[in-house]
């Protein structure tokens, strides 16, 4: 059973990493001074949050392409099914995206935080 396809597992991928980028940038420079910028940061840190759990839980199989083949064989009509699937050896990718979205939520959350807080 395929769990995932390659396409999907790129673009979550892609999400995903780049909110974590966007985390480690958002570290380095001085964090906002107004509610407006807090959900800005908060609001877009979302769709990272959610691809990382979707790639945390999507398990170890990723399906490449499937193959179906039909033809007679000998007046018998046959069908192929084929589904070209990668399995991960060492599962850590599961646990490394889990702790990613973890990440991520408590920034989440911490934004939020910041953004009751804030007195304009």
């Amino acid at each position: 059973m395929v769990d995932i396809s390659i396409v999907e597992l790129g673009v979550y991928m892609l999400i995903a990493y780049s909110g974590m980028l966007m985390l480690i940038i958002s570290t380095i420079r001085e964090s906002p001074t107004t509610k407006s910028q807090s959900f800005s940061r908060a609001v877009y840190l979302l769709p990272s949050i959610i691809c990382a759990f979707m790639i945390a839980g999507s398990g170890e199989t990723i399906g490449l392409y499937d193959s179906i083949s039909s033809g007679i064989e000998q007046g018998t009509a046959t069908s192929l099914n084929e589904s070209f699937t990668v399995t991960l050896i060492n599962p850590v990718w599961i646990l490394v995206n889990f702790m990613i979205g973890i990440m991520m939520l408590f920034h989440f959350i911490m934004q939020t935080l910041q953004l009751l807080l804030f007195r304009d």
